[in-house]
């Protein structure tokens, strides 16, 4: 999938998650659900939202795509996993474009490395999309050191060299820090250029 859809699709999404939440009037048809009273927190926020979304634009883009798509290689335990959505090439659904993972809040350490191992092995590239309820300096610093942590455990087993694009959209203050990791390269000095430099206001 060109660099410049990829781009186009993440900043679309994103405007509409934010343009989704619950501060103002919502400006989109899908919602973010609220708890029922006594919960903490008005809504739910979880990735099903940016997964409806995703599909959406691509269903405008005439893009052929799958959900929950068995991975080619195996896991953990020797069983296949799945990728949250897959950008196809045709109807046949052979033909691999673009793998996508989603996630929504922190990450744990052990599913930010599950879905790193899935997205380095796998063909053909992929994009890691995070919803966040809110970010600030401290929230960039986890997830840097998180991924951080996970590339140097999985490049010492993993040859294959490919591209990840990282997306992470807070939907308070509305901002989206994206940038890709070509690992022909040296990994962790675009990691840390990725969060150095600032996110952008949507």
């Amino acid at each position: 999938m060109q660099q410049k859809k990829i781009d186009q699709m993440v900043r679309d999404v994103s405007v509409r998650l934010c343009n989704m939440s619950h501060e103002m009037l919502p400006r989109e048809n899908l919602v973010f659900p609220r708890r029922r009273p006594g919960r903490d927190g008005e809504v739910r926020i979880s990735e099903q939202e940016s997964k409806i979304l995703f599909a959406e634009w691509l269903t405008s883009e005439h893009r052929v795509y799958s959900v929950e798509t068995p991975t080619f290689l195996q896991y953990g335990r020797g069983r296949a996993g799945n990728m949250d959505m897959t950008v196809c090439d045709s109807h046949a659904g052979l033909g691999r474009d673009l793998n996508i993972e989603l996630k929504a809040h922190q990450p744990t350490p052990a599913s930010c490395r599950n879905d790193m191992d899935k997205l380095l092995r796998e063909e053909p590239e992929g994009l890691w999309f995070v919803t966040l309820e809110s970010a600030n300096k401290r929230t960039w610093e986890v997830l840097e050191e998180k991924l951080r942590d996970a590339f140097t455990d999985l490049k010492r087993s993993t040859k294959r060299d490919t591209k990840i694009n990282f997306a992470f959209c807070a939907l308070r203050p509305r901002l989206l820090r994206r940038f890709p990791i070509d690992f022909n390269g040296d990994w962790s000095e675009q990691l840390g250029d990725g969060f150095r430099r600032d996110p952008e206001g949507i």
